[in-house]
């Protein structure tokens, strides 16, 4: 079976672009279909037509997908300005500062497990059962000291306004 590409043809792509990239018709169908070109007195319906087309649907991912990396750096930039600005609330600095941080990857630590309750007291464990407990007591000290901590300091606190 041979795969054929979904095309569009120029008015298509018209129609595609000013849904989501015009200032007055973007996300309303019936508008960008007028301004494409298309009938009015059947806007809706073509407009409805259009946006179940697997070309159109494409095209508008697409530029949807660009238009939001076009976007990306400039939001970055703001983000990078709450968290630098010591006036803005300390809430809101933080809520940047965890939205960069999740972006880049970086995950808040989760609360430790607490080691499963063992069945026995410590002084009735066999000497396999105190090894397995220190082991895993081990493992859990080092998780907890790889874990990385972006609690602010309280140098960054800003002080209560008198």
């Amino acid at each position: 079976m041979v795969s054929r590409a979904i095309t569009t043809n120029p008015q298509q792509q018209t129609f595609a672009s000013l849904y989501v990239l015009d200032n007055e018709t973007a996300g309303n169908g019936t508008a960008s279909a007028i301004k494409a070109s298309y009938a009015p007195d059947c806007a809706a319906q073509t407009a409805s037509r259009l946006l179940r087309h697997p070309g159109v649907r494409a095209e508008i991912e697409r530029l949807t997908r660009e238009a939001l990396g076009d976007h990306a750096a400039a939001a970055v930039q703001l983000l990078g300005k709450v968290v630098r600005d010591s006036n803005a609330p300390l809430k809101l600095r933080i809520e940047a500062s965890k939205a960069i941080l999740d972006r880049a990857g970086f995950v808040a630590p989760k609360a430790p497990e607490p080691l499963a309750p063992s069945e026995k007291e410590i002084a009735q464990m066999s000497m396999a059962e105190l090894t397995r407990f220190l082991h895993e007591a081990r493992e859990q000290v080092e998780r907890e000291k790889r874990a990385l901590d972006v609690t602010p300091t309280t140098a960054e606190t800003p002080a209560p306004a008198t």
